[in-house]
């Protein structure tokens, strides 16, 4: 777990306007954490990708040698995150 501080998604300033109060406000804050999530998605896929070519690579020039490390392949599935086909 990284201990870089991450800025809120939704500020103190945004929280205070007035626009947030109409019944679209909700949507609004909804659409900001949805697309915050998204982005993390993306981030995730792109290091599972990462992850499995280096395994490619170590098994291609190795020969199928275990390589550690990869039980985290294995996590990134069960969470739904599978390497992208080439």
């Amino acid at each position: 777990m990284s201990n870089t501080k991450r800025e809120p998604l939704v500020s103190d300033k945004d929280i205070n306007d007035p626009k947030l109060v109409i019944p679209l406000g909700a949507k609004m804050i909804r659409d900001i954490y949805e697309a915050d999530r998204a982005k993390d998605a993306k981030l995730i896929q792109q290091l599972v990708d990462a992850l499995a070519n280096l395994r490619d690579i170590h098994e291609f020039r190795v020969g199928r040698e275990p390589l550690t490390g990869m039980d985290e392949l294995e996590a990134a599935a069960a969470a739904g995150f599978k390497p992208s086909d080439p």
